[in-house]
Order: C-alpha cells, then structure tokens, then sequence
C-alpha cells in the first residue's frame, strides 16, 4: 500500500482530483489555505477572495446545520419519538449537499496555491510530502504528514468527549432501537463537525 504522502501527482488535474477525493488531502488543503500568510497570498483577485468569502459562508452554515442535528440526535437518544429522524436526515442530506460545493472551492484555491509556486513541470516530480514539507518550510505551517495525525487525534477525542457526555445524561427513556438509531449518527456528526472547524480554528 502507497503512503498518501509519497503519491506521485503527474499532473495538476490528477492533484485536484487528489483533493476533491482524499479526506486527507482535503482536509490539509482546507487548513492550509485558510493560514493568514497564505490567504494573502491567494486572495490577489476579486474571484479568489470570493472564494474564501464562499468557504467561510458554507462553514457558518455547516456549524449552525451540525450543531441542530446533533440536537435532533440527542433528544432522540433521549428517548423523544423518532419523527424526529425524518427532520435529521433532511438535514443530513443538506449537509451533504454543500460538502460539494466547499470541497470544488477547496481545490480551485489549492490550485491557484499551487501554481503560484510550482511549474506544471515541477508538480510532476513531487511527491504530496515534498509538497507539504515545502509549505512548512516556507510558511511555517504544519506539514500534511503531521496534520493527519493531529485530525486523527482530534477525532478521538471528540468521541471520547461524546461518551462522556452520553454517559453523563443517563437517559430515562431509553430504548435499544432509539440508541442504536442515534448514536453511531451522533459519532459521525460529532467527528465531521470536528474536523470541518479544526482548519479555521487552529492557531497560527
């Protein structure tokens, strides 16, 4: 098995395609455009700053949209009736619907990132790790190697918390079929949720 980090890209199509497909890529992309330096760097046009202004909407939105769902999910969890699923997975599937719009104006800023520093002839030759050394390196940022496992440790711990907090409510009404509904769904709203704010939160 490659190692993400050691994936040759051959060309920048095939690099946008990594971030639109790859949780790991993209997840990096979106903490990396989103540091002070760099977002000065790209937002040289009225299209790009635009675009950054289209990132932070969408985040505003998915805050407010996870935050309401892992309520529905919690009073679920709680015991209330589960009607209450059908308004989850409308909101679910509004969720989903904008991770698509967010993840192409992800890539389109990583683009233009990257073309303001490489050649299409110099991308062909690196690796993601050289790339993601090189933007620590020059920017001071954390590489892409080092941010996957801070994600991964953030995610662990938000479930963690997550358990703690299930533990610490001790629902009366709790049925078996309501748990089984709620739970794994809170786990995931939880983790995305995590993971959605981390790139814009996270301390220069």
């Amino acid at each position: 098995m490659v190692n993400i980090s050691e994936k040759k890209i051959a060309t920048p199509r095939t690099f946008k395609r990594s971030i639109l497909n790859d949780p790991q890529v993209y997840h990096w992309f979106s903490f990396l455009i989103n540091r002070k330096s760099i977002k000065q760097k790209i937002s040289s046009s009225p299209q790009k700053r635009r675009n950054i202004q289209t990132l932070h909407i969408i985040l505003l939105i998915e805050v407010t949209l996870f935050s309401i769902l892992l309520i529905l999910l919690l009073y679920i969890f709680k015991g209330s009736d589960l009607i209450l699923l059908w308004p989850a997975a409308l909101l679910a599937s509004l969720l989903i619907a904008l991770h698509y719009p967010k993840k192409e104006t992800v890539a389109t800023l990583g683009m233009d990132l990257l073309s303001s520093d490489f050649s299409n002839e110099e991308l062909s030759r690196l690796t993601l790790y050289q790339i993601g050394e090189f933007y620590s390196r020059q920017y001071s940022v954390i590489p892409l190697v080092d941010y996957i496992v801070i994600l991964d440790r953030i995610s662990q711990k938000t479930i963690i918390a997550l358990l703690i907090l299930i533990f610490l409510l001790r629902p009366v009404a709790l049925t078996s079929y309501q748990a089984l509904a709620a739970f794994p769904l809170m786990l995931l709203v939880v983790n995305a949720l995590s993971k959605a704010i981390v790139p814009y939160v996270f301390k220069e």
